[in-house]
């Protein structure tokens, strides 16, 4: 059993999430701060270890979340109609005892975005930036993980996907590129990433990106390296 098995419900149980169990009883339906939640989750087991798995279950709780509690002004709801409840188009911004699920939607689907070349997250991330700019203007430092949003949106962190039938030879240059805290994404899928392909020969090709562009793809472990000397 690994990462994606142990912290994910079944895809087929995404759409009907509960917030919890009380004995074997299923409570209400799941708010949207606890798919947001969920999503991060589950973003960062897929920075981890990238696993096709993983990303089924990210597809179908971005696509959830998009039908069910999508605003017309961008943002995204805090219920849909099957909770039945008066605050069912509430749109929260702020944070509280924990980051609001606009927030953490924003920031977490910026960064899916760019990993995955996801124009239409991007999108998503970019609607609800805009959505609360008016709450942000009013009270900035009631919206920090918005900000932090922001700036991930605007600044996208360099990462490396790593495509290779041996990642064992590259498993050096991994270790020492994340000890830098540089994200890099090792995988042997052919179709994960697919718009970077998988070498037919070679010990593999490692691509640097940051939010859109990518360098040419680098085929040898030290050199990859030296690029963040």
């Amino acid at each position: 059993m690994d990462l994606c098995d142990r912290i994910t419900p079944a895809e087929s149980e995404i759409a009907e999430m509960p917030t919890g169990h009380l004995g074997n009883r299923a409570s209400v339906p799941a708010f949207l701060d606890d798919y947001a939640l969920l999503l991060e989750a589950q973003t960062e087991v897929f920075l981890q270890v990238p696993d096709d798995r993983c990303l089924v279950l990210i597809e179908a709780i971005v696509s959830t979340v998009t039908r069910r509690f999508l605003d017309a002004s961008g943002g995204f709801r805090l219920s849909h109609p099957g909770h039945g409840s008066p605050v069912e188009s509430l749109v929260v911004y702020t944070d509280d005892a924990q980051p609001s699920g606009n927030a953490v939607l924003a920031d977490t689907l910026a960064r899916l975005g760019y990993v995955l070349g996801r124009t239409d997250w991007l999108e998503l991330a970019e609607g609800v930036l805009k959505a609360a700019a008016g709450s942000i203007d009013r009270a900035p430092p009631a919206h920090p993980r918005l900000l932090s949003a922001i700036r991930h949106f605007q600044q996208p962190a360099t990462v490396v996907v790593l495509k290779s039938c041996e990642l064992s030879v590259w498993q050096s240059a991994i270790d020492r590129l994340r000890q830098r805290g540089v994200t890099v994404l090792p995988t042997a899928s052919e179709t994960l990433f697919a718009d970077k392909p998988m070498p037919e020969s070679g010990p593999g090709l490692a691509y640097v990106c940051r939010g859109t562009t990518c360098l040419p793809p680098i085929d040898d472990p030290e050199r990859l390296v030296a690029q963040f000397t």
